[in-house]
């Protein structure tokens, strides 16, 4: 990586002279085209074989947090301010995505993300959560408005929505929340992952982080990319539920 050797890279193409940052951001953009490209040309089907014997390991690893967590969830939180769609505009865009798979869209604001499927009430993910060196094969199953969450809804936040977070099997494995409201300066999310405890690993504080990224990545349209100057994160911590 560019950001990793200890000088400053520079090139000139004719007059222009392209930074270290200019550099670090094309080569970002090449691979976020690579990457797209390959998920496109593997597909859905493929993937998941390519991936299962991965996926079974991290689902059997997973849930051997969840038996070794006695019902205690870590929880991380990150806020974000985005200049343009509003709280009940974004809800409804999601909804629209979700009901009609808008599977490229989704794909772009989920870079790290293998798979993005909608089905029924849910949507089935592969993706590396957090710090996790293997993807995980789960599916965020969307939670009615009156169901029990591990954490009080923030009173800031009047449009909300929670999916809990279930494997292949249905074992439940996490939390998911996301809450909204309109800003002055645009819309103000706050996203909270709840995931089991692991020692080593700070899964939530990674989820958190890429949560902030897809959202800066992401799409409120299939032609309007998001921007985002602010994004506060809140220190993970734990509690049972």
């Amino acid at each position: 990586m560019l950001d990793s050797i200890g000088f400053l890279a520079a090139a000139m193409i004719g007059t222009q002279k392209l930074s270290n940052q200019d550099i670090l951001n094309d080569e970002l953009a090449r691979s976020r085209h690579a990457l797209t490209y390959l998920k496109q040309k593997i597909g859905n089907d493929a993937m998941r074989e390519l991936l299962r014997d991965d996926l079974l390991t991290m689902t059997a690893r997973v849930r051997d947090w969840v038996k070794a967590s006695a019902g205690a969830w870590q929880t991380g939180a990150v806020e974000l301010l985005v200049p343009g769609p509003s709280a009940s505009g974004f809800r409804q865009w999601y909804a629209n995505a979700m009901s009609e798979s808008w599977e490229v869209e989704l794909r772009a604001g989920h870079p790290e993300h293998f798979i993005n499927h909608p089905v029924s009430d849910s949507i089935e993910v592969i993706e590396n959560v957090g710090e996790t060196e293997l993807p995980w094969h789960i599916f965020y199953r969307r939670l009615a408005e009156e169901a029990e969450v591990p954490s009080a809804w923030d009173q800031r936040f009047p449009v909300h929505f929670a999916a809990e977070i279930v494997d292949a099997e249905g074992t439940r494995v996490g939390y998911s929340m996301r809450e909204f409201h309109d800003d002055k300066d645009g819309l103000h999310m706050k996203l909270t992952s709840h995931l089991p405890p692991q020692r080593r690993l700070n899964c939530c504080n990674g989820t958190c982080t890429t949560s902030a990224l897809n959202t800066v990545t992401g799409r409120a349209s299939p032609t309007k990319k998001y921007s985002c100057p602010f994004v506060r994160q809140q220190q993970p911590t734990s509690e049972r539920g």
